[in-house]
């Protein structure tokens, strides 16, 4: 499963991963894959990243009463 687009592109920002390279989840692991070579390395990051994107989706999320 990729990880979303705005996770990407604050793990670009950080130089975590290159322009090149997008960042699977392979069970407990996050790979990043280049795209242009296909290599595979696995990373690590701050895992407050994905947390702060998930607190504020769940933010935005409305209950539609009708």
């Amino acid at each position: 499963m990729y990880l979303p687009d705005e996770i990407q592109k604050i793990l670009r920002n950080k130089k975590i991963i290159t322009e090149n390279e997008v960042v699977l989840k392979e069970a407990d692991l996050y790979v990043a894959v280049n795209v242009l070579t296909q290599n595979k390395r696995t990373i690590r990051f701050e895992q407050s990243i994905i947390e702060k994107h998930v607190k504020a989706e769940n933010n935005n999320r409305k209950i539609l009463k009708g």
